[in-house]
């Protein structure tokens, strides 16, 4: 095949591709130009996700008839004149691409006015190109309305994801800007007023609007500056989390980033005080000489390179550590271990000695009031297959999915094969199950050590089981069974509903999945603008409904991008986690868990870790030299 030049027409909407990936990116570089504009009043309104409809307006200074004409062609920008104002950027844009590659797949309309002027110029483009041009009356600043977006790409068009979907991320970037700009914001979609926040707002109450589970004692502030870098910010307590990452939201230059780095860098910082799979909140700055920075890496500008990145990532790990140490009441352990290397404290020699921070939590969990039935302790057959222990490579990447249409359903559920309930002693399937069984008669259980470990005696060996971990295996597994045969979780009602406090992005999740929210046993009604649980799932009582209920939603909230199977079973497993006893709570009921673990033929709880250490009795004959 020859080679050819592509037509400039064919260029452009390769190029648009790159920096149109969704509504979110639109508004991204949309609401970026009004703050380059020097606005410090904004508003965004969308409908139907932004793909039918994006609008926003801005107090900015404004453009002529002959800018606006301008503005929308490519490689045109205000922001710099030479390759060497790169490596000084001071505003969101630079590159004159943004608005070029919208209006190439968009019906915009352009309409602005400078204080200077009389009256504002409207300016219609389809496709790029000029259709309408007439003077109207509006006030100064300019508003920006894209229609129909991909409109002419329609292989583009179709994967854009759901409205739903869409909308979730345009607010998600508006809450990056809320937190990043010191102007005043108000965001609508479909006619609804999301956020309204005015100038000057304080940050710390800025995170606790975006963020209304949280309260401002919850955080610890950040502030550290040397020679050419600040770190600034909040951070959040450490038993104030969350089961993902969302709430990690780093800023470079007031420029939102993502960076794995920075995720791994930060809860290094917090180091043993985090409890398992949770996640603190962390609201950072980094402001940086623009020398020490490239911006220009990345189609939509989420990504940078930092010169000394070591140096400023070591600063900022010890900073988190150092404050948490400050502000807590964490006792610190120091123990004394050979130095491992690590490309994060490239600044500790090979053969150093390195100081292993263990910090331990003195407080008490809150007490579960749940407890099994108990029941006389006698001899029973002990049969479970022996599980191996080898974990397969840990996969880092998603799976894009088509979205969820029958996530809480019993024949989707049946058809993934996610429960194999046609033998009653194999409810979940289990891939890690080898050939291999072990047969014990006449277990007997001793008692309890440490209020959280069984101690369950066999024929030739001592068993020590995680009560917690297999009581929470156990739940989830008579949930998952209760599901696939009735079709839900039955639920409760409570005498007094409990108010949830949802940020937006959840309250969009939870409007569009609060039938798929009943099934799971959750009954949840709107009063006025807020949501309140009403009833619980019956069979088991939820510790914290409000945080199981969040957490339900985010797991909710990977919809397209992890697999069905998985989110199904990961909101089963929170809502077990939260059901089951924790050290400290009244150990009653071993022998119907010990029943259980062998009906359902399980080793591990839902989370993979095991539930049993096994001690042969061989092993401490060897130890005292018994023949």
């Amino acid at each position: 095949m020859a080679i050819i030049k592509l037509p400039q027409s064919v260029i452009m909407k390769i190029a648009a591709g790159e920096v149109v990936t969704g509504t979110f990116a639109v508004v991204k570089e949309l609401f970026e130009n009004s703050i380059d504009a020097h606005a410090d009043e904004i508003t965004v309104e969308i409908q139907d996700g932004g793909k039918t409809y994006i609008k926003i307006s801005d107090n900015g200074i404004g453009m002529s008839e002959d800018e606006i004409l301008l503005a929308v062609q490519p490689h045109t920008t205000s922001k710099i004149k030479d390759v060497e104002d790169l490596y000084s950027i001071h505003t969101y844009g630079f590159r004159g691409e943004a608005l070029a590659a919208i209006s190439r797949v968009s019906r915009m309309k352009i309409t602005s006015r400078r204080k200077s002027d009389e009256i504002a110029t409207a300016v219609e483009f389809v496709g790029s190109e000029p259709i309408n041009v007439k003077k109207v009356m509006a006030p100064y600043g300019t508003t920006i309305e894209v229609k129909d977006l991909f409109f002419n790409l329609p292989a583009r068009r179709k994967f854009l994801k759901s409205s739903a979907v869409e909308g979730r991320m345009v607010t998600e970037i508006i809450e990056k800007f809320i937190f990043a700009t010191n102007v005043g914001i108000k965001f609508i979609k479909d006619k609804k007023n999301i956020y309204n926040i005015q100038k000057d707002t304080p940050l710390i109450q800025k995170i606790n609007t975006v963020f209304p589970e949280t309260k401002e004692e919850d955080f610890f502030e950040l502030n550290f500056e040397e020679n050419w870098y600040k770190i600034k910010g909040y951070i959040s307590h450490p038993r104030v989390t969350r089961n993902n990452r969302s709430a990690q939201i780093f800023f470079v230059n007031n420029r939102y980033i993502r960076s794995g780095e920075l995720f791994a860098v930060f809860e290094a910082g917090y180091g043993e005080m985090l409890e398992s799979r949770r996640h603190p909140y962390g609201i950072v700055f980094f402001e940086i000489d623009p020398s020490e920075v490239d911006v220009n890496v990345h189609p939509q500008k989420l990504e940078v390179k930092i010169s000394e990145s070591k140096i400023l990532y070591n600063a900022f790990k010890r900073l988190v550590r150092q404050t948490l140490l400050n502000e807590t009441k964490f006792k610190m352990q120091i123990s004394i271990e050979k130095h491992e290397e690590n490309n994060l404290n490239s600044d500790i020699e090979n053969n150093q000695i390195n100081l292993n921070q263990n910090i331990i939590n003195y407080e008490k969990e809150n007490k579960n009031e749940y407890a099994l039935k108990e029941e006389t302790i006698e001899y029973k057959t002990f049969n479970i297959k022996r599980e191996n222990t080898e974990k397969p490579g840990l996969n880092m990447n998603y799976e894009r999915t088509n979205p969820i249409k029958n996530l809480i359903s019993p024949e989707r559920i049946k058809k993934e094969s996610i429960i194999e309930h046609s033998s009653k002693n194999n409810i979940s399937e289990n891939r890690n199950y080898v050939e291999e069984t072990k047969d014990f008669s006449q277990y007997r259980i001793l008692g309890l050590l440490a209020n959280r470990y069984i101690l369950l005696e066999v024929k030739d060996a001592l068993y020590f089981i995680d009560f917690h971990a297999a009581h929470e295996r156990v739940i989830y597994e008579d949930l998952k069974k209760e599901f696939i045969e009735n079709g839900n979780i039955t639920t409760q009602f409570m005498m007094i509903p409990i108010k949830l406090n949802l940020d937006a992005v959840r309250k969009d999740i939870l409007e569009n999945n609060i039938e798929r929210v009943r099934k799971l046993g959750f009954e949840i009604s709107k009063i006025n603008e807020d949501y309140y649980i009403k009833g619980m799932p019956s069979n088991i009582k939820i510790n914290e409904p409000e945080k199981t209920v969040i957490e339900i939603l985010d797991e909710l909230r990977l919809e397209g991008i992890e697999n069905e199977k998985k989110i199904f079973d990961n909101v089963i497993a929170t809502m077990s986690c939260r059901a089951a006893v924790k050290t400290g709570d009244d150990p009653v009921g071993l022998e119907t868990l010990i029943s259980k673990i062998i009906e359902y033929n399980i080793l591990t709880c839902p989370h993979g870790r095991p539930i049993a250490m096994e001690l042969k009795i061989k092993k401490i004959d060897d130890f005292f030299e018994r023949t």
